[in-house]
């Protein structure tokens, strides 16, 4: 190559050069200002903790000491949870009331009795459950509304209330039970009669048929709040066997019958005996007795 030549390319690179920085420079800028079209790996979205579920309620231990019943239980239900407890035996001694859970545990104490009763020899019956009615926010936030977080073999089904979580334990039950249960009969009585209305009541319980056994109750009861709401729990879990009349005491416009009820706890094949109380009153409105009312139940609790 001539000096001409290499000088006249040397002048031409010198005009060229600025034109190429200012292209890379371009290039540069664009690549960061443009979105790339490699694709980003996608967010990975967070899973969702598991809703915890309850199981255990167990009555671990119970002493009888200077006249009262002490019980002892262990549960892995959230703190603050209320537990309703019952004392029941088969004379007609009952007992019940509220335990709050601490720290996996609760307790209970029964007592003192107005009623004689040797707990450390006669049979009685301890029994805890949780149902998700008229429990805390804090609670009812764990447990389900409905009970939906409450599993396992002590779970039975309330319609009204749903999933109630339940345990019990018998001491000194050397008991044995009729092969045939007696079983009050409707058309022993005349209709219109306070006995007619119990035994339809509880014919009705023991056909399961639950919205005309609702029917029947008074009208004073059907307007609580809170009363429905426990009936659920408390019949819908059992069984009727069979029931009699033991003793019934009148009054105006009221009876107080003494009963017997036979009956089974939802999937179980052990019989449970109780004596207890039934109301039947005649009201014409709530809170109104008349003796031109109607008769109705107020259930008690089983």
């Amino acid at each position: 190559m001539s000096a001409d030549e290499l000088e006249a390319r040397k002048r031409l690179n010198k005009k060229i050069l600025p034109f190429t920085i200012g292209i890379l420079i371009i290039l540069a800028v664009l690549m960061v200002l443009l979105p790339s079209n490699t694709p980003e790996a996608p967010t990975p979205t967070p899973v969702a903790e598991q809703a915890k579920e309850y199981s255990i309620l167990e009555i671990t231990e119970v002493t009888y000491q200077s006249g009262q019943v002490k019980v002892f239980g262990r549960t892995d239900l959230p703190d603050g949870a209320i537990l309703m407890m019952h004392l029941e035996a088969p004379t007609g001694l009952c007992a019940q009331g509220e335990s709050k859970v601490e720290n996996g545990k609760f307790t209970m104490v029964f007592g003192p009795f107005k009623e004689s009763y040797d707990f450390d020899t006669k049979p009685y019956e301890v029994s805890a459950l949780l149902t998700p009615v008229n429990q805390p926010d804090s609670v009812s936030r764990l447990v389900g509304e409905k009970g939906e977080h409450l599993t396992g073999d002590l779970v039975t089904y309330a319609p009204f209330a749903g999933n109630i979580l339940e345990t019990e334990r018998e001491f000194n039950t050397q008991r044995t039970f009729p092969t045939e249960y007696p079983m009050i009969d409707p058309n022993s009585y005349a209709t219109g009669t306070p006995e007619r209305l119990l035994a339809d009541w509880l014919n009705c319980w023991k056909q399961e048929e639950w919205d005309k056994m609702f029917n029947l109750t008074s009208k004073t009861w059907r307007g609580s709040e809170e009363l429905p709401e426990l009936f659920e729990v408390d019949y819908y879990s059992r069984k009727l066997l069979g029931a009699e009349i033991i003793k019934k005491y009148a009054y105006e416009n009221e009876v107080t019958f003494k009963i017997r009820v036979y009956y089974l706890y939802a999937g179980t094949t052990t019989p449970k005996e109780k004596v207890f109380f039934l109301d039947v009153v005649r009201e014409s409105a709530p809170y109104t007795l008349s003796s031109t009312g109607d008769w109705g139940v107020d259930p008690d609790l089983v």
